[in-house]
């Protein structure tokens, strides 16, 4: 008989797995079609693929997304697929400025300016709001998203009211332009300079399309161990710097 315990679970962005309790076979179940939500999974009744005992898995992580591709890359750095290493990363660093863009023009003017709103209101503006900035960067790829983090990191633009926000989201150019590595190199938070220059100064976008364009490029250890730890301590550290946590923490912080 399998007892009613919690199998920990092991998670990863995509996936999660899980060792049935009954006849130990280690089972991948996929968040889309498996488990059928992306929400942390705190007490999910799952099946085995093997024996089809059925217990229960929780202990999910709540990271944000962009960290949760991190922990991918450094998963597959481990287990010598370096391409997935270098495409995990890569897409860590979009989804990060992404995300910080999300939080710092849509989340936080709002929370900031929910005295002057009725509720009713804040939903059809963060609607609105967040479909205006997708609208805005949906086709940029790597270089115009890490161009448009660099500015509004560098500026700090102060965004206190609702208002300001969807004016600013709209200074958002569809192409924008390079940001002078002397204006990120006189900024004058020593720390975050520190971080803003390893993330200009980062080529891990060149390698990405050398794996995905045309010759299907395969990465040594030593070539995806370096950009992956970088961008695992660049992004980290800036997560940190700006206090963004997982989505649903921004609604209610």
């Amino acid at each position: 008989m399998v007892s009613d315990q919690l199998i920990q679970l092991d998670a990863g962005y995509e996936n999660v797995v899980a060792v049935c309790p009954k006849c130990t076979v280690r089972n991948v179940y996929n968040r889309a079609d498996d488990i059928g939500h992306f929400n942390p999974i705190a007490n999910g009744r799952v099946a085995c693929a093997d024996c089809g005992a059925a217990f229960t898995i929780g202990g999910d992580l709540v990271n944000a997304a962009h960290e949760m591709l991190l922990l991918d890359s450094n998963d597959f750095l481990r287990e010598k697929r370096y391409v997935q290493a270098v495409l995990s990363a890569t897409t860590a660093y979009e989804v990060f400025f992404n995300h910080f863009l999300l939080v710092e023009l849509v989340f936080r003017p709002l929370n900031r300016d929910r005295v002057n709103t009725r509720d009713i209101d804040q939903i059809a503006w963060l609607n609105d709001t967040s479909a205006l900035l997708r609208d805005k960067i949906s086709k940029f790829t790597f270089e115009p998203m890490r161009r448009t983090f660099l500015r509004f990191a560098i500026e700090r633009i102060a965004v206190g009211t609702v208002a300001q926000a969807e004016a600013c989201i709209n200074t958002i150019s569809k192409r924008p332009k390079r940001v002078e590595r002397a204006t990120v190199a006189h900024h004058t938070d020593e720390r975050l300079r520190t971080l803003l220059l390893r993330l200009y100064d980062s080529d891990i976008a060149e390698l990405r399309n050398n794996i995905v364009h045309k010759t299907a490029y395969r990465p040594t250890r030593s070539e995806t161990r370096s950009v992956v730890e970088d961008a695992t301590y660049t992004i980290a550290n800036l997560t940190n710097h700006f206090g963004l946590g997982n989505v649903n923490y921004h609604l209610n912080e």
